[in-house]
C-alpha cells in the first residue's frame, strides 16, 4: 500500500485549506493509499470529518519541534510521498529538511504567491528548488512558480459537495459571506460596500459568518456606522445550511489562493459578486455570466454590483443557472 504523510498547521477551524486537506486525506484512504496527518498544533477537535483508520499527530507547536516529528515520522513510517498543505510559512520550513525527504515532498501551495511578503517570495525562489514538485491552486500561481522547481502542476480544489444538490433559495434577501475575520478577507470592506448599498435595500440583510482576531473591530464598525441588517455569526460545520438560506454570495477578499466558498457557493447555485483579488475569482467567476468580477478594493463598484443583483431576480436565476454549470468543474471526480 502507498503511504503519504500530510503535514498541515491545523485541522481544528472550518477553513478551506483544513477542508480541502481533510477531503483529499479521506479520498486517498478510500482508494487504497494510506495517509497520515502530522499538525504543528496540539488540538482537541478536527473541523471536518476524517477517516477513522487516519492517523493524526498532533503537537506542541511548528519550528524545530515540527520539522524533528516530520523527520521521527517519516524514518518510522516509511511513505512514499510526504504532501505539505501550505498557507506560506510552512512550506518553507519543510523544504530545508534533509534532502532524503525533500526529494520526495510535494507542497500544495494554498496562498497566492503574488500575495507573500517579498522576503517569502525570495526565500521560496530559493529553496523551492529542491522539493520533488509544487502543486497550485491556478495557472496564474503556476507562472509565478515556474522555474522553481522541475515539476509545478495546477490541481484546482474540489467541491465538498456533489453535483445535483438543492439550489439555493434565490427568492430570500440574505447576502452571505463566509471566512476568517481577519485583515486578508477585506470584511472590513464589505461592511463600507453594505453602508452604500444597504440604503437601496431595505428588506436585505447581509450574514458574515466566521471567527477571527478582527471580530471586535467589526462589530464596532457596524456599531459606530450604525448600520442595519448586517449580523456576524460564529462558524459552523453545517455551512451547506448556510448557502440554502441565501441568495448572493459575497467576497471581499484582498487576496486568496483558490478560495473554497466561491467554489461551494456555485454548488449551490449561488450567484457570487467578488473583488477580483489575486489569486482565483478571475479562474471560478465568468463576469457577468455566473457573478460578477469587481476591481479589487473598488468599494463603490462592489456595492453597486451587489445591489445589480439584489434588484433583479431574474438576473439570479440566469447567473444561478449558469453556476450551477460552472460547479461541474470541481466535481470531486473531475
Amino acid at each position: 500500500m502507498k503511504k503519504i504523510l500530510f503535514v498541515i498547521n491545523s485541522l481544528s477551524s472550518f477553513g478551506g485549506c483544513e477542508r480541502v486537506a481533510t477531503m483529499l486525506a479521506n479520498k486517498f484512504q478510500k482508494n487504497g493509499v494510506s495517509v497520515k496527518f502530522v499538525l504543528a498544533t496540539n488540538e482537541n477537535q478536527i473541523a471536518y470529518e476524517v477517516d477513522s483508520s487516519i492517523s493524526v499527530e498532533a503537537g506542541k507547536g511548528g519550528g524545530l519541534s515540527l520539522m524533528c516529528r516530520v523527520i521521527k515520522s517519516s524514518i518510522d513510517w516509511e511513505p512514499d510521498l510526504i504532501l505539505v498543505h501550505s498557507m506560506g510559512k510552512l512550506g518553507l520550513l519543510m523544504s530545508v529538511l534533509p534532502k532524503s525527504l525533500v526529494s520526495k515532498m510535494y507542497v500544495l501551495e494554498h496562498c497566492a504567491f503574488a500575495a507573500l511578503p517579498k522576503w517569502m517570495r525570495l526565500s521560496k525562489k530559493i529553496l523551492y528548488r529542491r522539493l520533488a514538485g509544487i502543486v497550485c491552486l491556478t495557472n496564474k500561481d503556476k507562472e509565478d512558480y515556474a522555474g522553481l522547481s522541475s515539476r509545478v502542476n495546477v490541481i484546482p480544489n474540489a467541491s465538498p459537495f456533489q453535483r445535483g444538490l438543492p439550489r439555493c433559495d434565490l427568492e430570500r434577501k440574505r447576502i452571505l459571506s463566509i471566512g476568517r475575520l481577519e485583515f486578508e478577507k477585506g470584511f472590513d470592506m464589505l461592511l463600507e460596500s453594505w453602508e452604500i448599498a444597504s440604503s437601496c435595500l431595505e428588506d436585505w440583510e447581509l450574514h458574515i459568518v466566521g471567527a477571527g482576531s478582527q471580530k471586535n473591530m467589526l462589530l464596532n464598525i457596524i456599531g459606530s456606522k450604525n448600520l442595519q441588517r448586517v449580523f456576524i455569526g460564529d462558524p459552523t460545520p453545517n455551512v451547506s445550511e448556510l448557502y440554502r438560506n441565501a441568495s448572493i454570495y459575497v467576497m471581499s477578499s484582498r487576496h486568496e489562493g483558490l478560495p473554497m466558498v466561491l467554489i461551494e457557493a456555485q454548488s449551490f447555485g449561488m450567484p457570487i459578486v467578488s473583488f477580483d483579488c489575486p489569486n482565483g475569482p478571475s479562474e471560478i467567476i465568468e463576469n457577468n455570466i455566473d457573478g460578477y468580477l469587481v476591481k479589487c478594493f473598488d468599494i463603490q463598484g462592489l456595492s453597486d454590483a451587489i445591489v445589480a443583483l439584489a434588484q433583479s431576480l431574474e438576473l439570479r436565476f440566469e447567473f444561478s443557472n449558469n453556476a450551477i454549470n460552472s460547479s461541474l468543474r470541481y466535481d470531486e471526480d473531475v
